[in-house]
């Protein structure tokens, strides 16, 4: 067996992992040899517990309830599904951040919706149902009574402001937190410029590197982190305005 020291959120402290010894390993290649079909691969996969619990959120998923995954068509959280206002059009692949953000705000407020896939650009023509509604084709996009809303940062907005009974995700207008929250969100928009300018013109500064040479772009990317790395050293925990769940700042910064 192997022992780690360090603790990480998916290897805990001291955690064992069991290796199989040469004799387990030796019989569960002649088991899986046995097996005449990929049909009677996938018969014995689910035959076991973890394919039993895979099958029995699958089950769940279809009415809206069980963990979040990115096959969830909708999402109750214990409402009625005549009920819910919102309908969230986000990349069929799972990978666009724009869309995770939004993904991640609609989970943790547990507002109930419906989730419809478009596939990106870089798969092909995006439906024409979709540019009739949304004529940029640009994701995520929510529906929201009726009415169509693009960009992550105001569909997040919109979210915390129709619907304020759940968790939530923006601090109170005028207060020290929200001015705080303001500064965090522009240092954002900062870092990803400085993020870009180092990616696409690493010897140039400022945004796409049009402002100076030598380096410049480095310099200015690190000095920002510094920045990100002060501010996240004077909240308690690990959100950026402290407390026990994220916001709309922590949501735009992780993704």
């Amino acid at each position: 067996e192997i022992k780690f020291k360090h603790s990480t959120s998916l290897c805990p402290s001291r955690q064992t992992l069991r290796v199989p010894s040469f004799r387990k390993l030796i019989s569960r290649q002649v088991a899986m040899a046995s097996l005449s079909s990929w049909e009677d691969m996938k018969m014995a996969v689910k035959a076991t517990p973890r394919g039993q619990a895979l099958e029995e959120q699958k089950d769940l998923r279809l009415s809206g309830q069980g963990l979040p995954h990115t096959d969830c068509k909708l999402r109750l959280f214990g409402a009625k599904e005549e009920d819910i206002r919102l309908t969230l059009y986000r990349d069929h692949a799972g990978w666009c951040p724009y869309c995770q953000k939004v993904w991640m705000m609609c989970e943790e407020k547990q507002i109930p919706y419906r989730i419809e896939k478009i596939n990106m650009r870089s798969y092909g023509d995006k439906p024409a149902w979709f540019l009739k509604k949304v004529p940029s084709g640009l994701l995520p996009v929510i529906e929201l009574d009726g009415q169509m809303i693009t960009e992550s940062l105001v569909i997040m907005q919109t979210l915390e402001r129709e619907f304020p009974d759940s968790v939530p995700m923006i601090p109170t207008p005028g207060s020290d937190s929200f001015n705080r929250a303001q500064g965090l969100l522009r240092l954002e928009r900062e870092l990803f410029g400085d993020w870009c300018s180092f990616v696409f013109r690493p010897s140039g500064g400022g945004m796409f590197g049009m402002g100076g040479g030598g380096g410049g772009a480095r310099k200015k990317l690190e000095s920002t982190l510094d920045k990100v790395n002060y501010e996240l050293g004077l909240a308690e925990g690990p959100w950026f305005l402290g407390g026990d769940t994220p916001g709309l700042v922590d949501m735009q910064y992780v993704s």
